[in-house]
């Protein structure tokens, strides 16, 4: 009885990681200047030069048993700055980090990432990204929610800046169900006080090959599958050749699927899209809308029906 309890929970354990994260196949990680763990329950803190962090968790207003985690950084100077994150998404024990990278260089100091995962069949990760401009101030950066983890961070083209890594979180559900949706990767860079997109850029060309060919190394089923085609394809046009992928698709995409999701006429979130412009779209038809919506395919061609 002992035994099968154990093999239980271990399996539990198994389904509930394939659930709340992405089976993407992850990315190199740079090692942090510093990095500092919060558990969710002890006050923790670290001090890297003459910065100083420490994590603790506020009680939600909402759900006074549950917290968020507040991060409090001070320079040796008197510069002070507290962030919270996940106020919306309190938890009993939330956990977080800090990690120190160098994600801008001409910033007089690193920058300091902070980070909260809550849990859910919809996990996700909030981030936000602490920077000195050139007055000396501390800057809140406000990165993408993403699904899992969020973001890898990673020296990818040895430049000595760090990049955000990521896989694009609107290709899940938009052909398939989320285990059968492929993303196409993201590369972004910090620059300033905001976050561009560089994934076209010539010099991140390596790590889009390397994304087309562990899709097209994955198993024949997974090509029965709209969300295969939605990924392969978004990622061949990365990398300049969406006539030969868009063919390839029509002549191999599933044509009786009924997946559908409920979608923006005018491309809006779904959140803030007003009721007359909320419609119900098949696969078919959401394929365009979506290459129409993203950055990897700006032109004329990827626009037409």
């Amino acid at each position: 009885m002992k035994n099968v309890s154990v093999k239980f929970l271990v399996t539990l354990a198994i389904v509930f990681l394939v659930l709340c994260s992405h089976s993407e196949r992850a990315f190199a990680q740079s090692k942090a200047l510093a990095q500092l763990h919060f558990d969710g329950k002890a006050p923790i803190s670290i001090k890297y030069r003459e910065l100083t962090i420490s994590i603790d968790g506020a009680s939600s207003a909402e759900s006074p048993e549950s917290k968020y985690p507040v991060f409090h950084l001070s320079f040796g100077d008197g510069r002070r700055l507290d962030v919270k994150l996940g106020d919306q998404q309190p938890a009993d024990e939330p956990e977080a980090d800090a990690r120190i990278f160098q994600l801008d260089r001409s910033s007089p100091f690193p920058q300091v990432v902070l980070t909260y995962y809550w849990a859910g069949a919809h996990c996700c990760t909030v981030t936000k990204i602490v920077t000195v401009d050139s007055s000396n101030k501390m800057v809140v950066v406000d990165a993408e929610t993403l699904d899992g983890s969020g973001y890898f961070f990673d020296d990818v083209d040895g430049g000595g800046d760090v990049e955000l890594l990521s896989f694009d979180n609107s290709f899940y559900y938009a052909f398939a169900s989320y285990a059968e949706s492929i993303a196409p990767v993201r590369i972004s860079r910090l620059r300033g006080t905001g976050i561009t997109d560089a994934t076209l850029e010539e010099s991140y060309r390596t790590i889009l090959k390397r994304r087309l060919s562990d899709i097209e190394a994955m198993d024949r089923d997974s090509r029965k599958s709209n969300g295969y085609w939605g990924g392969w394809v978004a990622t061949k046009t990365q990398l300049g050749q969406f006539t030969e992928a868009w063919q390839t698709m029509l002549a191999s995409y599933d044509r009786d699927s009924d997946w559908s999701l409920q979608e923006c006429s005018d491309y809006r979130a779904v959140a803030e899209c007003p009721k007359e412009r909320l419609g119900t779209l098949r696969s078919q038809k959401r394929s365009q809308n979506t290459f129409r919506n993203t950055d990897i395919s700006k032109s004329a061609i990827c626009a037409r029906p």
